[in-house]
């Protein structure tokens, strides 16, 4: 009903990794949480336009036997403490994927929903918060955070920094299309501002 679409939520899907916080590989150590320059103030800025602010990330260090899931919910929180204190940026939600078809630890070998590019983490989102997909956008440095975004239903910004060159790796011949192609988080909001309007 019209009612019910009016009263959708709208959430802005982010990773985590290189595209809020610097990490060259997994992290699992709080202290070396590390925020991207600029990155609180645009999501503060995204979060002012009635987005909310739900992060998505891999987490297949966990699996790989690296750290477990209390470190990532360290991480987590580590990050969301210096969003607030930064620039009052308020994160709705964190959800990760620790499952990895090749993990070593045997509980977490699963070729799992939520691992991007595969849209679970989105789906879930979107029932725990009566979200419109069709309203929501995805934002990440990968391929497969494009290709999640876009198998959920969300639009996509695909974050390209020249001097972050990404990885090599399979994951880069997902062949989808992001909607835009950005520097930072700040081009992102702003490109979230101008074409994020809800269409009637």
């Amino acid at each position: 009903s019209k009612e019910s679409l009016a009263m959708a939520e709208r959430a802005v899907f982010l990773d985590r990794d290189n595209t809020i916080i610097d990490n060259d590989g997994y992290l699992g150590d709080p202290a070396k949480v590390k925020l991207l320059t600029g990155a609180a103030t645009a999501l503060s800025a995204i979060r002012a336009l009635g987005y909310r602010l739900i992060v998505v990330s891999n987490q297949s260090g966990v699996a790989r036997g690296f750290f477990d899931e209390t470190a990532v919910e360290s991480v987590n929180q580590e990050m969301c403490r210096q969003l607030r204190e930064k620039a009052s940026a308020h994160i709705d939600a964190s959800y990760y994927c620790p499952y990895h078809p090749e993990a070593v630890i045997p509980e977490y070998k699963v070729d799992h929903e939520w691992r991007k590019p595969k849209p679970g983490m989105l789906k879930q989102a979107a029932a725990d918060f009566a979200l419109d997909l069709s309203q929501c956008w995805t934002i990440g440095d990968m391929p497969r955070d494009i290709a999640a975004g876009a198998a959920a239903g969300t639009r996509t910004i695909l974050l390209k920094d020249p001097d972050h060159p990404a990885p090599k790796n399979d994951s880069n011949s997902l062949d989808i299309s992001p909607n835009f192609v950005v520097k930072t988080l700040a081009d992102a909001a702003r490109i979230i501002a101008r074409e994020g309007k809800v269409h009637p």
